[in-house]
């Protein structure tokens, strides 16, 4: 009897051994994913997705020092969305300011009067890199202003 209990205590203690000494499938943990506040039409930059395709070329975004890089990037007549009414946003995160940095080349133009360029509702502090050239164009602004201008004129 004690010799059957000690081949089945043997038998177990081998099969431990063998299941510590195999690695286990790694876990996955997934954080939670952050969004930066930073839109290029109606896409966020977010820790899932830091680049961002136009029409033409690619944006990229860097959350450690908040630059957004400009690949000949481009977005005409708002094709990449419109979010709060503008091509390019940053919307307010905590209390202080939003920093961010454009570098690259980009052309962003819609044929909407009433889409913003860049627009934020945080108190912003826009910075252009040495060498970038972003370009922002409204075609129907110079027509809604010279409507503007003959109907105030008519008007008074």
């Amino acid at each position: 009897m004690k010799r059957g209990s000690r081949r089945v205590l043997g038998l177990i203690m081998t099969l431990v051994m063998i299941l510590v000494t195999v690695p286990l499938p790694e876990l996955k943990v997934h954080a939670a994913e952050e969004k930066y506040g930073v839109w290029i039409g109606d896409k966020e930059f977010t820790s899932e997705q830091q680049t961002i395709t136009g029409s033409k070329g690619s944006a990229s975004y860097n959350p450690d020092n908040c630059t957004v890089t400009f690949n000949d990037f481009v977005n005409n007549n708002g094709d990449s969305g419109i979010h709060e009414n503008s091509l390019l946003y940053v919307e307010k995160k905590g209390t202080g300011y939003v920093a961010v940095t454009l570098a690259g080349k980009a052309t962003f133009s819609s044929e909407d009067s009433d889409v913003f360029g860049i627009f934020s509702d945080a108190d912003l502090r826009l910075e252009i890199a040495s060498g970038a050239k972003i370009s922002f164009s409204t075609v129907n602004i110079p027509l809604f202003i010279c409507l503007m201008v003959i109907w105030q004129s008519q008007g008074s």
